[in-house]
C-alpha cells in the first residue's frame, strides 16, 4: 500500500496526516505526487503510521536512533532486521556521517521503543 492509498483509506487530508504524524506538508505532497522517491523502508513505516492513526510520539529520552537503539540492546543489524532500514543507512547515522530529517528520527525512534508491542 502506498502513502496516497493509507492516507486516502483513512479519510486524511494531506494537512491533517502531516498534523498527525509531523510529517511536512510538502513532503507529503512530493512523495505522494512522485516528486520525491520514498524509500520503500520509509514507506512501510509510514503507512503502519497512518494505518494506527496515532501521532508519533517524542521520546526526548533519546536525542539520535543510535540512543534509542543500544537502549533497546539492538545492534545494527538488528535494527535492520526488526525495521527493514538499510544497515548502510544505519550506519551512517552511526557516524554521524548524515542524519535522518527531524521526522524521521522521530518515527524511527517510536517504532524502536514500541516494538515489542506489536
Amino acid at each position: 500500500m502506498t502513502i496516497k492509498e493509507a492516507r486516502v483509506a483513512s479519510g486524511l487530508s494531506q494537512v491533517k496526516l502531516s498534523d498527525l504524524l509531523g510529517v511536512p506538508l510538502l513532503t507529503l505532497q512530493f512523495y505522494e505526487e512522485g516528486h520525491r522517491k520514498c524509500s520503500p523502508w520509509l514507506e512501510r513505516l509510514l503507512v503502519a503510521a497512518i494505518e494506527k492513526g496515532e501521532p508519533i510520539e517524542e521520546h526526548e529520552e533519546y536525542e539520535t536512533v543510535k540512543e534509542a537503539r543500544k537502549a533497546k540492546g539492538w545492534t545494527q543489524a538488528q535494527l535492520s532486521a526488526a525495521l527493514g532500514i538499510p544497515r548502510r543507512t544505519i550506519e551512517n547515522w552511526d557516524s554521524g556521517s548524515r542524519a535522518p530529517t527531524d521526522w524521521c528520527r522521530r518515527l524511527v525512534i517510536d517504532n524502536i521503543v514500541k516494538y515489542e508491542d506489536e
